[in-house]
This record gives structure tokens, C-alpha cells and sequence, in this order.
């Protein structure tokens, strides 16, 4: 789906982590069950942040139908007034959007293991209290 109109929105609230080691400080974002179409992100869809500008995300998805794919067209970092600072950089990026990541699901049985990494302007890292994520199935 190259369009996000029929694309949802939703923000999570900061948690604070230990750093993984001491030059290094990591913010993590939990989100709660998502439903998009015909597909699911189960509860403790993951956002880890490291104040270096790397990202990560871990989610476990499915769908009710074969062929599907769960799509997020922007990981946004917010502000303690939730605005947008910027959009989380994937590092394989797609050639019509390098902000989109996406998980194949082909066998309406199976549940997926959705992992991916990218970057940010390490500047923002202070700043981001929120994490919103615009996505679709």
C-alpha cells in the first residue's frame, strides 16, 4: 500500500530503560494491540531508541488472510508536547519512502517475528518523550 489514507496513528508514552552500557542511555516505546484490516501487532510492539541515533523495533504480527503485509509508513519521534520532530530513518531503506518498514505475512496461520533497525538525529534523543507510528495492513 503506497497511499495512508486508510493508514492509523497511534503514540506511546516514553519508558525509561537501563543504558546497555554506561556511554550509552536507550528510551523505549510499548504499544499495547494494534488492529489494522484483516491484521494484528500483539501487545509489546517495541521501540528502543539509543541515545547514539540507532533504533530498533521488535513486534510479533499476523493476519486472517495469506499475502498480507503490516506496513509502517513513519516511526515519528515526538516532543513532550507531542510534535513531530522527525520520522525514524529505516537502514534498508525502501526506494519510494526511506522512512517505511514493512513485514510479509504470507500464511494466514503463522505469527511473524517483525524486526527492524534505523536511525535518527541523535540530537532529538533528549527531547523525545513520545513515539507515534502511522501504519497499515
Amino acid at each position: 500500500m503506497s497511499d495512508t489514507a486508510d493508514a492509523y496513528r497511534t503514540c506511546s508514552e516514553r519508558m525509561e530503560t537501563e543504558p546497555k552500557d554506561a556511554a550509552l542511555a536507550a528510551k523505549r516505546f510499548r504499544w499495547p494491540t494494534l488492529h489494522s484490516g484483516d491484521c494484528t501487532m500483539f501487545e509489546g510492539a517495541t521501540w528502543t531508541l539509543l541515545s547514539d541515533g540507532r533504533a530498533s523495533f521488535d513486534a510479533v504480527v499476523t493476519s486472517s488472510d495469506d499475502d498480507d503485509a503490516w506496513i509502517i509508513h513513519h516511526a515519528d519521534l515526538l516532543d513532550r508536547n507531542q510534535a513531530v520532530m522527525a520520522s525514524v530513518v529505516n537502514v534498508n531503506p525502501w526506494p519510494d519512502n526511506p522512512h517505511k518498514f514493512a513485514q510479509n505475512m504470507p500464511d494466514h496461520r503463522q505469527r511473524y517475528r517483525f524486526t527492524a533497525q534505523g536511525r535518527f538525529n541523535p540530537g532529538l534523543f533528549e527531547q523525545t518523550v513520545f513515539m507515534s507510528m502511522t501504519y497499515s495492513c
